[in-house]
């Protein structure tokens, strides 16, 4: 599918993959405790609903892995939900760890498949108990204490 790539010292690679956004595409909600997310909150959306009904990645992810492989992806990004990693997303708060082991098993798979992971943080997906503590990014001095700690738990918890 790729066509091929004369590189030059100036010249950068080119890498065809895929892309998802967590919101949509994650779902599965009381699995791994995305209810906890501003994007079920209402009248976030432009027509209302929630990511309740999705793709259902969660569940079908190696079915996903199956067509980025059918289709010759070798890259794909996606998003690591903060409240996946923790629910209520606060520094002090408990980490999941079955989110933990969701992102490990994606990951390892995509690399034992040929398929480089490439990995958004943050994507739309604010822990609502942020949201509801202290207005989550419209108060920067506790929003970046909470998303320091977000990041560096999935950097150290999830093999990137």
């Amino acid at each position: 599918i790729e066509p091929s790539i004369q590189l030059t010292p100036t010249a950068v690679e080119r890498v065809f993959g895929m892309i998802s956004v967590r919101y949509p595409l994650s779902s599965t909600l009381f699995i791994v405790s995305l209810r906890f997310s501003v994007g079920r909150t209402p009248g976030k959306t432009l027509d209302g609903k929630n990511g309740d009904v999705a793709t259902d990645s969660y569940r079908r992810w190696r079915e996903d892995l199956a067509l980025l492989k059918k289709y010759g992806a070798r890259s794909y990004r996606f998003s690591i939900a903060w409240s996946r990693i923790i629910p209520l997303g606060g520094r002090l708060d408990p980490i999941n760890p079955a989110g933990i082991a969701h992102y490990n098993k994606l990951i390892d798979t995509l690399l034992e498949e040929g398929i480089t992971p490439f990995v958004t943080l943050y994507h739309w997906d604010l822990p609502q108990a942020l949201h509801d503590r202290y207005g989550g990014w419209l108060n920067k001095t506790e929003i970046v204490k909470d998303f320091v700690n977000y990041a560096r738990v999935s950097t150290s918890s999830v093999v990137l």
